[in-house]
């Protein structure tokens, strides 16, 4: 089936432990680091171009879309007829600037 394919593509879910890290041995840096995304998308094969890449993004529930900013996340379509103002705000957190960030 991949062979018949001109694009194919991965995506991957990190998990609780990857986004959470792993510490060293001593306590001091990390062995793994962790990571504030929920997923990997990966090119693996591009017939036209032959270029492969990867690219890490949250994940939306609610919409069912994926996004590295909240701009990508509120994109309207053109199917869209609503000329309502867009929200800038990330529902899911990823973008807010920590409490003890602020101070």
């Amino acid at each position: 089936m991949t062979n018949l394919a001109q694009y194919l593509m991965s995506v991957r879910r990190f998990g609780t432990k990857e986004k959470a890290g792993e510490k060293r041995f001593n306590g001091q840096g990390w062995k793994t680091p962790p990571i504030d995304f929920d997923t990997e998308i990966s090119i693996l094969k591009n017939r036209y171009t032959g270029k492969l890449g990867r690219v890490n993004a949250y994940f939306d529930y609610f919409s069912y879309r994926f996004y590295s900013t909240p701009v990508e996340l509120w994109k309207r379509y053109g199917w869209n007829k609503d000329r309502s103002p867009l929200p800038t705000h990330d529902p899911n957190k990823h973008s807010e600037i920590p409490q003890e960030m602020e101070d």
